[in-house]
């Protein structure tokens, strides 16, 4: 008689995939990089030890926080709460014995 091995693995976490954007601007990701950066001159040490670097980088992070706030804000639209009221009235009936008709609606008619 054969003896059977018992052959197992070590069991995995298998996590489902995420496919929830949670942000606007992660689609479409924008990053910031000061304007020094961009510009392929050599760094200054007069602007580096005055500490004009960090200023110019504080200034123009806060306008692109700034612009990233405007742009990433819901478009809202006003609630029209009165032409919600309008269409859930009830509705006008007039008891109109002399045709024989039980309910005549007098909406449209004067």
């Amino acid at each position: 008689m054969q003896k059977l091995k018992n052959e197992w693995e070590k069991a995995s976490l298998l996590r489902p995939t995420d496919n929830i954007l949670s942000h606007v601007m992660l689609k479409n990701p924008r990053i910031f990089q000061p304007s020094y950066e961009i510009q392929n001159s050599p760094v200054n040490m007069n602007l580096l030890l005055s500490m004009e670097y960090a200023r110019i980088w504080l200034k123009e992070k806060n306008d692109f926080l700034k612009d990233r706030a405007k742009k990433a804000k819901p478009k809202f639209i006003k609630n029209d709460y009165w032409k919600w009221i309008e269409k859930r009235q009830p509705k006008a009936y007039k008891s109109c014995e002399a045709q024989g008709l039980k309910n005549l609606n007098i909406k449209g008619r004067s």
